[in-house]
């Protein structure tokens, strides 16, 4: 049996939706499979790099954990250094393929921050290009997605129709995606199908505070924002709190 029989079957096994989207009424909490990503992403004008992130995919969610560790660290970037920020349980977007809906946890400075929306719908244009990535033949496709345009990679040999982040929508598993800034870059790192321990169980976490997804998007400056009113209250006098540059990866909210 080949490699893409395999993870076929396996996936019909346990119902995970494949691009038709046929999903099992009971949701099982076992894993079908880990996805490891490198990311390359410019929040600060300054680009990070090795940071990584795991998709952990169930029959009928996925869970995207990235940014995860004990401590802020220093990374390099295209700039000499810059802190990447670490949150004991990882930021996490949580996909519900079953209830089109989606959820996302990130610490922003020195909160944790969580919100919800539909599971975003991509309009993506398949393309005629191919190439290889990771041993697995992958064609590309492209989209444009809350202010930026995006070309994916995506291989049918793994028909899971998911991806890093938000992304979803293509038939078969996005291996690679990327801004035409290449400002956000996700590129595939190991592949776990059927995952190892079998057994690992993988949740999103409901603490932080919520906020609706447009406020969400602006996190940053509400941010910042409370730290400039708790400065001004500790001293008592007026206080300028400056912005950094940002260059998030969703610049507008539709």
């Amino acid at each position: 049996m080949n490699r893409f029989l395999s993870v076929l079957s396996l996936l019909m096994f346990w119902g995970y939706p494949t691009h038709s989207q046929n999903y099992p009424k009971k949701v099982e909490d076992k894993l079908i499979g880990k996805v490891s990503y490198v990311i390359y992403s410019n929040p600060r004008k300054c680009t990070l790099t090795d940071t990584t992130a795991v998709l952990y995919l169930n029959p009928t969610h996925s869970l995207f954990v990235y940014a995860k560790g004990d401590d802020h660290r220093m990374v390099t970037c295209d700039k000499g250094e810059d802190v990447m920020l670490l949150e004991a349980n990882g930021n996490m977007v949580l996909k519900n393929f079953a209830s089109d809906t989606l959820k996302i946890r990130e610490l922003v400075l020195t909160t944790v921050y969580r919100s919800y929306e539909a599971l975003p719908k991509f309009n993506w244009t398949l393309g005629n290009k191919e190439k290889t990535i990771a041993n697995y033949k992958v064609k590309n496709a492209t989209t444009r997605f809350r202010g930026r345009s995006y070309e994916a990679w995506f291989s049918e040999e793994i028909p899971i129709s998911d991806g890093p982040w938000k992304f979803n929508g293509l038939p078969g598993l996005i291996l690679e995606v990327y801004d035409t800034d290449k400002d956000y870059f996700f590129t595939i790192k190991n592949i776990e199908i059927p995952a190892n321990p079998f057994s690992e169980e993988v949740k999103f976490r409901e603490d932080g505070q919520f906020l609706p997804i447009q406020k969400f998007l602006i996190a940053d400056h509400i941010e910042y924002e409370k730290i400039k009113k708790e400065s001004q209250a500790a001293s008592n006098i007026e206080i300028e709190v400056k912005v950094p540059p940002r260059n998030p990866i969703e610049l507008t909210e539709n």
